[in-house]
């Protein structure tokens, strides 16, 4: 019987073993935004991780009957690249939460944080070295490492494209979904792609893998920014795109729409260019947005991108006992906003 929570207690236990060497006053900072300290530097035994792009990772390589432990390393460098991304994040947005706890930003400021990430980010590639301790070859390492580097690389062009779209007049879908490709889908491709890596040599199983990886992110961000505007605090995302004026999807279907007022002498395009945006602005645009149908075409898109996941899922043939598990864990995106 598949457990989860095993394989999330392995890939915590490779994170640890990757991060916690080295020490001095900075690991404080990169081991705090983990999870394993606390403000303080006191070590703590629950971490605040899902994990969830590395279970994608495990889950493939074992669904091609690989040996799991061979991709732990990717496993663990994809949690940290992805950890890495959510340091700038908060330096960026000036986010002064992060999991329910003060950021990293929000304790030690914006200079401190920057140096937290850099650190971590250049553990995630020492990270994804340790596979020669489990037995994998050198030159699939390398190949993987390949692979998460120019993740990273997507991830970094997709958020650029993102905080360029918050000064721009008009978003279209078409940039949407060019900024998801990389800021989110890149490292979902990257996940199933290294775990396929991990498990295969045959290089059409690891371009199915990244398709579907691909497409799960895609599906996973779209159901991100239905939950940034009509989400429920208890599924611990904040409903607070409109306020921060994001070129979320919504968003985007919205600027799609033929102009029409929000408030008097306010359209859509107006108050997103605002300086700021007041609790009155932000409940009359989500007002504007569900009554012009964007609310239940937002939930039909992600839902659409999620059967297509679903589908790409199938053409990778994963045994049937772990074709469950992905699938499963691919329904539970959309679960979020029940």
């Amino acid at each position: 019987m598949v457990d989860l929570d095993e394989l999330r207690a392995e890939v915590e236990a490779e994170l640890r073993r990757a991060v916690e060497e080295g020490g001095g006053r900075l690991s404080e900072l990169y081991l705090y935004h983990m999870g394993f300290r606390d403000a303080q530097g006191q070590r703590t035994m629950t971490a605040r991780g899902k994990y969830l792009r590395p279970l994608f990772c495990l889950s493939v390589c074992l669904g091609l009957g690989g040996n799991y432990h061979q991709a732990l390393p990717a496993a663990a460098a994809l949690e940290i690249i992805h950890r890495t991304s959510l340091i700038l994040d908060d330096i960026q947005d000036q986010g002064r939460e992060r999991n329910g706890q003060p950021s990293v930003y929000a304790i030690w400021g914006a200079n401190q944080a920057i140096n937290a990430g850099f650190a971590l980010s250049c553990y995630g590639r020492l990270a994804a070295l340790r596979g020669y301790k489990y037995g994998l070859p050198d030159s699939q390492t390398m190949a993987i490492m390949h692979v998460l580097e120019h993740a990273a690389i997507r991830l970094c062009q997709g958020q650029y494209l993102d905080m360029e779209f918050s000064t721009a007049a008009d978003t279209t879908l078409d940039d949407y979904m060019a900024m998801v490709g990389g800021k989110t889908a890149a490292l979902f491709a990257a996940a199933c792609r290294t775990g396929a890596m991990a498990a295969s040599h045959r290089v059409d199983l690891w371009e199915a893998a990244g398709r579907f990886g691909h497409g799960c992110g895609v599906a996973f961000q779209a159901w991100d920014d239905y939950l940034g505007i009509w989400g429920d605090q208890q599924v611990g995302k904040p409903a607070n795109d409109l306020e921060e004026g994001k070129r979320s999807l919504p968003v985007v279907l919205g600027l799609a729409l033929p102009d029409a007022p929000v408030l008097p002498m306010r359209t859509l395009r107006n108050c997103l260019a605002a300086d700021a945006r007041d609790k009155e602005m932000v409940q009359a645009m989500k007002d504007w947005l569900e009554a012009r149908g964007v609310r239940e075409r937002t939930r039909q898109m992600a839902t659409a991108l999620a059967l297509d996941a679903r589908a790409q899922l199938k053409a990778l043939r994963l045994a049937p006992e772990w074709y469950q598990v992905v699938d499963h864990m691919v329904e539970a995106v959309v679960n979020r906003v029940k």
